[in-house]
């Protein structure tokens, strides 16, 4: 073996293992070649080792060295937590913020007692990234584990209803920060975090008519560019009925017109696409224009705010079904 330029012979035991002593400048990278000499033919191989100085008392640990393959985060700038468990879930033994116990930019350790096994939740800035392998620890053992923190992904959420009807100036809480779709519905793109470990992500919807609705649960994998996808349905739709027709309810209700002019206005809105009705399957029978006295009371307390948009629609779909009021 040459290390540093230095040539060691060594000779393996029974399971392979080769080992020596010698004195080396500790967090100091190292260049390490191998050759294989005997019956049978091995192709030399060749590494960097960094070899970390670790306090004397210390008699197991576990030294995690971060791999960040696309150069993202470093200990200076991002807040990195780790969740040290030992044996279960159930048993949380420490909270660790690496930059107190660093060996290099990249790399730090942490005492444990031995004859246990451990594994950790890594977070970075509050967000969870991934958990690591299980772990086990023997005495007088330090143990390294390599951390490789994955490519981060691009999302955008775009909101519909559920005619696919783009839904524009919509609020969409990506649990990072707000933003705000455009008139085609979509919002700008946002790095994230890829999900690992089952951990899918949930974005929170804020409508105009002041609902809050959750998107479906979704993943984002390492290095992907994905638009999620969020439809409104009709119970959460902001229907955006114009003033004038509260009037027209309000003046039905009270009597001031009849009940044939309160249809043909809902017919005539329908049609000009003024007043938005969900589809609604209308019944095969001919129909009337009687409407029932409970309608009549709906439009009253809709006119003076007593419920919502969404009762109101409901209450016109009822009369489309009935075949009271005619799709023109």
């Amino acid at each position: 073996m040459n290390l540093d330029d230095e040539n060691i012979h060594l000779t393996t035991n029974d399971v392979g293992i080769a080992s020596f002593s010698t004195s080396i400048n500790p967090s100091k990278s190292l260049k390490v070649e191998s050759y294989f000499e005997g019956d049978d033919q091995h192709l030399p191989s060749s590494s960097l080792l960094t070899i970390h100085l670790i306090p004397n008392e210390v008699t197991s640990a576990i030294l995690m060295k971060i791999t960040d393959m696309d150069k993202q985060y470093n200990f200076e700038d991002y807040q990195f937590e780790f969740f040290i468990f030992q044996d279960s879930y159930e048993n949380l033994i420490e909270k660790v913020f690496p930059i107190t116990t660093l060996l290099d930019s990249s790399t730090f350790w942490i005492s444990l007692p031995a004859n246990h096994n451990y594994f950790a939740e890594v977070y970075v800035n509050g967000q969870f990234i991934f958990v690591t392998d299980e772990i086990h620890l023997n005495e007088n053992d330090i143990v390294v584990e390599e951390l490789i923190i994955p490519e981060s992904a691009e999302i955008r959420f775009r909101v519909t209803n559920e005619l696919g009807e783009p839904q524009s100036d919509v609020i969409v809480n990506n649990w990072i920060y707000s933003t705000i779709t455009d008139e085609n519905g979509f919002t700008n793109w946002i790095e994230v975090l890829p999900t690992s470990h089952a951990n899918s992500y949930v974005a929170e919807v804020f409508l105009p008519n002041e609902i809050t609705i959750q998107s479906n649960p979704f993943d984002v994998f390492s290095g992907e560019k994905k638009t999620v996808d969020i439809v409104i349905d009709d119970f959460h739709t902001n229907y955006e009925i114009p003033n004038w027709i509260r009037n027209n309810a309000e003046w039905w209700a009270a009597g001031q017109i009849d009940d044939d002019s309160f249809v043909q206005g809902i017919q005539y809105l329908i049609k000009e696409d003024i007043l938005k009705i969900p589809p609604t399957a209308q019944d095969s029978n001919s129909g009337s224009n009687d409407i029932p006295e409970w309608i009549k009371n709906n439009a009253e307390w809709w006119a003076n705010g007593t419920i919502d948009d969404a009762s109101f629609i409901n209450a016109m779909q009822f009369l489309i079904k009935e075949g009271i009021v005619r799709m023109l």
